[in-house]
């Protein structure tokens, strides 16, 4: 087997895989993606083609290329929020990648939402990995995963939309100005409507609803129950007596949900 990895923004030993500002920390060890690819290429005795810098139309792709990963980066901390849900840059490498390879794997080290529709029709582009930040482990983790070795089973966090507009106003707000310019305001005039509630209230279609994760193999549901516990409190704020950790009535089992869940895959 042939395996040709693609970096972009530098997935390197010598990057921070940690929080940035006060949440910095220097772990003992840092397994990167190239690494843990270079070390299960040598116990497999397969072939791994490496590039670090072509972003060009023209990447290197060897006829004999099984798999070509591309590992996308999105560097954020304290005091420096990303730009934007989407980078150019790395999404024009994916597709350059894809240009020449037919089995284009895309692993994303995001520190958040990360939009990926250039890309996600793209027939070539088979997978897509949603990496989030993993730590001093991460280059041993995502091989584990990429070889089988361990089975996907994370869930998304939040709502990947098809476009940044989606969002509304949480990603499309004005810049504050005048008396503001130092003072950012804010009203939360969209109340309790953000992520998933937004887009049920807008009815709009996400790329990837909240929750969203696939697997190595397959499942069914059935004899779904629902069974009210205790009487659901429809007042607008919690009117329980306030302990550690707030209001008590925020902590009501009101609901329980009983599925059976059943392997149907071969996996």
């Amino acid at each position: 087997m042939s395996i040709r990895p693609f970096f972009s923004g530098a997935i390197r030993t010598d990057i921070p895989e940690s929080g940035g500002g006060s949440g910095s920390n220097t772990p003992a060890y840092w397994s990167s993606s190239y690494e843990a690819l270079s070390q299960r290429a040598y116990e497999d005795s397969t072939s791994l083609f490496w590039d670090l810098n072509n972003t060009g139309e023209t990447p290197s792709v060897a006829n004999s290329t099984d798999a070509c990963l591309v590992f996308l980066n999105a560097y954020a901390t304290e005091a420096l929020d990303r730009v934007g849900t989407y980078d150019n840059y790395s999404d024009t490498l994916v597709k350059n990648v894809a240009s020449h390879c037919s089995n284009t794997i895309v692993v994303i080290h995001n520190a958040g939402v990360r939009l990926v529709d250039q890309f996600v029709d793209n027939p070539n582009v088979t997978a897509i990995v949603y990496g989030h930040l993993p730590g001093q482990d991460s280059g041993r983790a995502i091989v584990s995963l990429l070889y089988g070795g361990e089975n996907f089973s994370g869930k998304l966090p939040y709502t990947v939309a098809k476009n940044q507009s989606d969002y509304g106003e949480v990603y499309n707000h004005s810049e504050p100005s005048g008396i503001f310019s130092r003072f950012p305001q804010r009203n939360f005039s969209e109340g309790v409507y953000i992520d998933y509630r937004a887009f049920d209230a807008h009815n709009i279609t996400p790329r990837y609803e909240f929750g969203f994760g696939l697997s190595y193999t397959t499942f069914e549901f059935s004899n779904l129950q629902i069974n009210q516990s205790a009487p659901i409190n429809t007042s607008p704020y919690p009117i329980g007596e306030i302990q550690q950790g707030g209001p008590q009535d925020l902590w009501d089992n009101v609901v329980t949900v009983l599925v059976d869940v059943k392997n149907t895959g071969t996996v």
